[in-house]
């Protein structure tokens, strides 16, 4: 056994639960933040991952850097648009979406998810760019200039000092369009 998993028990028992904190059938998953790092290109890579249903499971995130602020006309609102790429983290990545389609209640089309998946992404009168500093949430848009069918969206938000990602649904008719998107199944 490693000298940190003698003092602190199993790495097993180490790994953080994937919280499930949806309501009136939303599936909205909290995932711990394992670790986070300002790469040179000024983007953000945030790897979230922690383990449901017995399963490890994550995901990592790259927030890209470049941001355009458009405020919404006779509000206080202000929305940020720019780019998210999620990145599989291998066998946990997989089982993430292998979860995710139980959940929403589809079959498991038995695919690896994608190596990584560019995404719109709209900050929600938070700056991505403060990421580091703020919590932020965001709107990711998956194949937003595909027909309805192949068309998602997803509530992303991150937390680095609370040092927590949040996935929750935006809408229960974008869960195959979703499921798809993940595994680039047309």
């Amino acid at each position: 056994m490693g000298f940190l998993a003698s003092i602190f028990g199993s790495t097993k028992s180490m790994a953080q639960e994937v919280r499930s904190v949806g309501e009136d059938g939303f599936v909205n998953l909290d995932f711990p933040l394992s670790s986070h790092t300002k790469n040179a290109s000024g983007s953000t890579t945030l790897v979230a991952r922690g383990v449901l249903s017995n399963q490890p499971v994550g995901f990592s995130i790259e927030v890209h850097p470049s941001w355009k602020e458009s405020p919404i006309e006779g509000s206080d609102v202000v929305i940020y648009w720019g780019r998210v790429t999620i990145k599989s983290i291998g066998p946990a990545s997989d089982n993430f979406i292998t979860a995710l389609a139980h959940l929403y209640n589809l079959p498991n089309p038995k695919r690896s998810m994608l190596a990584a998946i560019e995404v719109e992404a709209a900050g929600l009168n938070s700056d991505p760019r403060q990421l580091a500093s703020k919590p932020v949430h965001m709107k990711l848009f998956f194949n937003s200039n595909a027909s309805e069918e192949h068309y998602a969206e997803v509530f992303l938000n991150t937390d680095l000092p609370g040092r927590v990602v949040q996935f929750h649904e935006k809408d229960m008719d974008y869960r195959e369009p979703l499921i798809r998107a993940f595994y680039a199944v047309a």
